[in-house]
């Protein structure tokens, strides 16, 4: 795995928001001034499924569609007008005002309302006299998106709405008292947790006059637990806020770590939110991982001070790789559980942009063989060549006379061996009603971990649609990819001819590099195998 393909898909969501900004850039002197280049559901990355009931977010691009100073406007009752921006939507021949909730240069924040017709239609934005041409729009029942990613997710961006929410996942106690989930503030199994959202579908009553809390009885819904369906104990508008939806359910034991992947399944055929991360830990301390990171290291890195290095070897190429700097963040997914993301295997992930120096080269040496040297990069990062995959045995990593950052240092470690078998991968076939499993066999079950990654393609070119990540410890020896995950892998297998499973043994151990607080590396070590995308639906689910 590069360097390049490791970032690529770390960043997607940067990536995602800094091409449609490009386009909207390269395209707007051609196109008419008053073009609006998206509508969004506004927890969700660049989602569409926009539902009556649910907040929009409305990007225009250039066109002027709300004051140069941000204004919003949150308090009930609702207006269809705020600081000269308005919203029309026209669906099936009715057309309704939406209710402005913000409103600035580039974007308008509005709920549609839950009166707004099922079908295609034309939304148009009209500012200061200006309207806007009309912008083709398909609501639907329902398209829920869970708060905490998109558009107003960690990775700003320069056109970021200034009235975004931010991550809204809850802990409830027995008395009631919420707070927000965090690794130092995690879940407990058994706990009541709250998903934030919107897009459930429509509510009843008016909900221009105020809040209209309520179950929605939603054939299909699901909370999604790592994969596993959780206890759903209230689904329905929230009793605070304009266009938002509460998810409230109990954690279910067996999963517990600092990132537990968790989603909505909202109808029957399968569609889904995307996914946000939870932490639960037993007891009354802050979450940890069994490969990664301690309670102690957790808190550090949750205050951003913790210092961390990684290091990683691959067997699919000649090279090596090294990062130093900050972290504020772990790629290590809940041991037991899957998600719709890219896994990273890293305890801990020093962030772009404040990489350390530790000088212009790292060294690399076989205490029995040559030395492999990384040269600095300028966006920080090291890279290098290896002529082939590390043997397991003893080595040692030095960075010459150091860096402004990192003064000189030597470690020593040893390298495990990293060798996979997937035992079962010629008889790996369709999906059963309880999953697909997945069997292996590795040198040294105690170290490292398994990840699993599922990802769809057309004629073997992925463009980075990678559908599912499953994590597991290697003494388990299998695991099970739950038909919940394969269902919603199966959504979009219409679209593709291939469905590509990598099986990768990620051996890793910790070593001490002075002036760090945390030095991992790891061997990447993958199998693969292609599927026919069809059999990705579970028996009976045809």
């Amino acid at each position: 795995m590069s360097t390049e393909m490791r970032r690529t898909f770390c960043f997607a969501r940067a990536m995602l928001i800094a091409s449609v900004v490009a386009t909207v850039t390269a395209t707007h002197a051609a196109d008419p001034p008053e073009r609006i280049y998206g509508v969004y559901n506004e927890s969700s990355l660049g989602s569409l499924a926009v539902a009556p009931g649910s907040n929009m977010l409305i990007f225009s691009g250039g066109f002027p569609v709300g004051p140069p100073i941000a204004q919003t406007s949150v308090r009930f009752p609702l207006v269809t007008m705020l600081a000269g921006t308005s919203v029309r939507v026209t669906v099936n021949g009715i057309s309704l005002d939406a209710y402005i909730l913000g409103a600035e240069a580039q974007w308008v924040r509005a709920l549609l309302p839950s009166s707004t017709p099922i079908g295609d239609g034309q939304l148009v934005v009209t500012y200061d006299g200006r309207t806007s041409v009309p912008y083709r729009l398909t609501v639907r029942e329902r398209g829920f998106g869970i708060y905490g990613g998109g558009w107003c997710g960690p990775t700003s961006a320069p056109s970021r709405p200034s009235f975004c929410v931010d991550r809204a996942v809850q802990n409830i106690d027995a008395a009631g008292n919420v707070s927000t989930n965090s690794l130092v503030a995690p879940a407990r199994p058994g706990q009541l947790v709250t998903l934030w959202g919107t897009g459930l579908g429509f509510a009843s009553g008016d909900e221009a006059a105020g809040p209209i809390p309520g179950q929605l009885r939603i054939a299909g819904l699901q909370v999604l637990f790592g994969g596993r369906p959780a206890k759903i104990v209230y689904s329905g508008r929230s009793g605070c806020c304009a266009g938002m939806d509460e998810i409230i359910f109990e954690v279910p034991l067996g999963i517990e770590g600092c990132n537990v992947p968790v989603w909505v399944r909202y109808t029957e055929d399968g569609s889904a939110s995307g996914d946000v991360f939870v932490s639960v830990a037993s007891g009354t301390r802050a979450c940890s991982d069994p490969d990664g990171l301690s309670e102690s290291e957790v808190r550090k890195l949750s205050a951003g001070n913790l210092k961390a290095a990684e290091i990683w070897f691959t067997t699919m190429g000649s090279y090596w790789s090294a990062n130093f700097g900050k972290a504020s963040q772990t790629g290590v997914i809940a041991f037991g559980s899957c998600g719709n993301i890219w896994g990273e295997g890293f305890a801990a992930m020093p962030d772009p942009g404040s990489q350390f120096n530790a000088g212009a080269t790292l060294n690399f040496q076989m205490l029995h063989g040559g030395t492999f040297t990384a040269t600095r990069s300028e966006n920080g990062y090291y890279n290098g060549p290896f002529d082939s995959p590390p043997e397991p045995g003893e080595y040692r990593l030095d960075n010459g006379q150091g860096g402004p950052a990192l003064g000189p240092f030597q470690a020593s470690f040893s390298i495990p061996d990293s060798a996979l078998l997937w035992t079962n991968r010629d008889e790996f076939g369709a999906a059963k009603s309880d999953g697909l499993t997945v069997s292996w066999s590795v040198a040294d079950p105690a170290v490292g971990h398994i990840e699993i990654y599922g990802s769809l393609a057309v004629d073997g070119e992925t463009n980075g649609s990678t559908v599912f990540t499953c994590a597991e410890r290697p003494d388990k020896g299998s695991f099970s990819i739950p038909a919940s995950v394969l269902e919603r892998a199966g959504v979009w297998s219409g679209f593709y001819n291939e469905f590509r499973v990598s099986v990768i043994y990620l051996a890793s151990k910790r070593l001490s590099i002075p002036g760090l607080d945390f030095a991992e590396f790891l061997v990447f070590n993958p199998a693969q195998t292609t599927v026919d995308p069809r059999l990705l639906v579970p028996t009976g689910r045809h």
